[in-house]
């Protein structure tokens, strides 16, 4: 026996026509497959619609955006170490393909490079650590300042810029008037 359609309308019985609906109810009387499966659901339905909705614990948006960027940075971390794999394995490719031919020619230069490598690797140390602490004080700076302060600062040199391009305006003006 087809169950195709009967099962499929056994989820959708309040779109049905009349005709259909007539059928399924055929169907369901010598069906036992079918008449299982449509207590089933109804059992399912009607526990889904009983269900009383729970609230969520208090701090839950604040726990879910923590979530978020923690998450966030952990995705970041993966594609940047993925990049940095990937380029360095290139790389080594790539020396392994032209070092061969390309060694002779550097052979003198190589305690220089070998200096200037661990300057620059020293460089980005240095600078990776400034920007971690930067990073940790404005943190800190900023949770330290009143909100009173970070809204009225902005719009105190929002205003200092404009009243310096108004008298920048208001010179330049002037000067072409007395011309």
């Amino acid at each position: 026996m087809k169950h195709q359609p009967y099962e499929f309308w056994l989820f959708e019985r309040k779109t049905l026509s009349s005709d259909e609906a007539r059928d399924l109810e055929d169907h369901l009387t010598t069906c036992d497959n079918c008449r299982a499966l449509a207590n089933a659901w109804t059992n399912i339905e009607d526990q889904i619609l009983s269900a009383s909705l729970v609230a969520p614990l208090p701090g839950f948006t604040q726990r879910w955006r923590s979530r978020l960027a923690d998450h966030r940075r952990r995705t970041h971390q993966r594609q940047m170490s993925a990049v940095l794999f990937t380029t360095a394995l290139g790389l080594v490719g790539l020396a392994f393909l032209f070092g061969t031919e390309l060694l002779p020619l550097f052979q003198p230069a190589i305690p220089t490079l070998m200096v200037w490598g661990s300057k620059v690797a020293n460089l980005v140390a240095n600078l990776h650590l400034f920007r971690m602490i930067m990073g940790i004080l404005l943190d800190a700076s900023i949770d330290s300042i009143p909100l009173v302060y970070r809204v009225s600062l902005p719009l105190s040199l929002a205003g200092l810029a404009t009243l310096w391009v108004v008298s920048i305006n208001r010179f330049r003006y002037r000067r072409i008037r007395k011309e």
